[in-house]
């Protein structure tokens, strides 16, 4: 799986910054765990995965809504945000926004990356759909640009192995998988 995410994403994937999860929602709940506390702020994409707003929620982050147009979620929104509240954590789809499945620009990439870097937030990409390709070849994942560490970035295998076999992934820097993996000897034994 690493030498896939490298290969095939540009992912700086090995066994320290990868952890096999059940399943992208079991991933997104984790991160928004080790995130969020009671009151934390957490931005979002205005129409986002239902799911994943309520793990945010259920984990005590106070959601803010992002403004986006047909290129997707807008980076002066989120600035504009930043700039009046404390973000913790920013929730994107990029690849395939969900639901519109408007994949984000390179250069909004980029400056939400930089925005991160500014304002000390963490993002959270949810590459839900990255083998799904519509009319165009798939863009590299924003985590494949972070320089900074600041992408916790979030997939699965099971749309194209079988939807009832729950697998996902994650990968981050090492010290936030060690805490993960700690979260999941919690949990889940398997």
């Amino acid at each position: 799986l690493a030498s896939m995410l490298r290969a095939e994403r540009g992912l700086n994937a090995d066994e320290h910054s990868l952890c096999v999860v059940r399943g992208s929602q079991m991933g997104i709940y984790l991160a928004a765990r080790l995130l969020v506390r009671a009151g934390d702020g957490v931005a979002m994409e205005r129409l986002s995965y239902p799911p994943a707003r309520d793990a945010f929620r259920a984990c005590g982050g106070t959601i803010h809504s992002l403004e986006q147009d047909e290129l997707g979620v807008i980076p002066e929104s989120l600035e504009r945000l930043c700039r009046v509240q404390r973000i913790r954590a920013v929730y994107l789809t990029p690849h395939h926004q969900f639901p519109t499945t408007v994949t984000m620009p390179l250069d909004r990439r980029l400056r939400i990356l930089d925005l991160a870097e500014q304002f000390d937030f963490v993002v959270v990409e949810d590459d839900y759909d990255h083998e799904f390709h519509f009319a165009h070849n798939p863009v590299l994942p924003m985590a494949s640009l972070d320089q900074g560490g600041r992408v916790i970035y979030i997939a699965s295998l099971s749309k194209i192995l079988a939807p009832g076999l729950r697998v996902g992934y994650v990968v981050a820097p090492p010290a936030i998988i060690d805490r993960l993996a700690n979260e999941i000897m919690l949990i889940d034994r398997q």
